[in-house]
């Protein structure tokens, strides 16, 4: 199936929420209620590379800007190719070069520039030379090969020499190749990819969590329930009983975004 066209799979209902997967096809939006995917379809067509939210206000990576837009329409603001897009006291992109700005009244304002962005959330920047503060100048606080953090409700970040938390420095907290860390703001619900299992913490454990599917997953994202996306358009969702997978007919997927929920 191809998500240029709008695929509708059953009635969600009022407590359905939509995710927006980043993907080289564009931006597909996922209604999702409960588990079930209710429908899926092109948002955007564009090459996009990460997509983030604030509040009520959508932000696109994309090879040829940052897209920003509310209610479905997406609006270039000058940016140039990014990245990496998401949050920290507002809406902040990377470039692939490296510079990292934040979006104010319509304007961008450089914070800084740092090796290899990856990711950006919560007032952090994940980067090959470490993970730094979104501030001016943007402090480093160290660790190298950065591939993804997160600032709630404990910062954590992935490395490739694997998961640490952020207390008295940066600690030790699970050996392996750390690809993904995402944690609600409550600290009720913390995934993370290592050694491409995902893994849920709870109660100070960390758990393998089977998915089912072939592929890596890219990116977890929380609202009613958790959201996980792999590189090739395998879509997943649970709400505590075991995770169901649809199919985007998209590839090439940098991430998700939960819009509301």
């Amino acid at each position: 199936m191809s998500a240029t066209e709008e695929r509708s799979l059953f009635e969600p209902g009022p407590d359905a929420v939509t995710v927006l997967v980043a993907a080289g096809d564009g931006v597909i939006a996922v209604t999702v209620g409960g588990d079930r995917v209710g429908s899926f379809g092109l948002l955007e067509r564009c090459r996009a590379r990460d997509v983030a939210v604030r509040g009520d206000r959508v932000a696109v990576a994309t090879d040829a800007d940052v897209l920003v837009g509310r209610g479905g329409a997406l609006a270039a603001t000058g940016f140039g190719p990014a990245v990496a897009v998401g949050t920290g006291d507002g809406i902040v992109a990377a470039g692939p070069a490296g510079r990292v700005s934040r979006l104010g009244d319509g304007e961008w304002t450089d914070l800084g520039t740092c090796e290899g962005v990856a990711a950006i959330a919560d007032g952090f920047v994940a980067a090959a030379d470490g993970v730094h503060r979104v501030a001016p100048g943007l402090p480093s606080t160290g660790l190298s090969r950065v591939a993804d953090v997160t600032g709630a409700p404990v910062p954590r970040a992935a490395t490739a020499r694997g998961l640490y938390r952020l207390g008295n420095g940066w600690l030790d907290e699970l050996p392996g190749a750390a690809t993904v860390v995402a944690g609600t703001a409550d600290g009720d619900r913390v995934h993370a990819v290592v050694d491409e299992a995902v893994l849920a913490y709870r109660d100070g454990d960390w758990t393998r969590v089977p998915v089912g599917v072939r592929g890596s997953v890219v990116d977890v994202g929380h609202g009613p329930g958790t959201y996980a996306v792999t590189g090739t358009g395998a879509f997943l969702a649970t709400v505590g009983e075991g995770w169901r997978t649809q199919q985007l007919g998209v590839d090439d997927v940098g991430g998700l975004a939960v819009v509301s929920g």
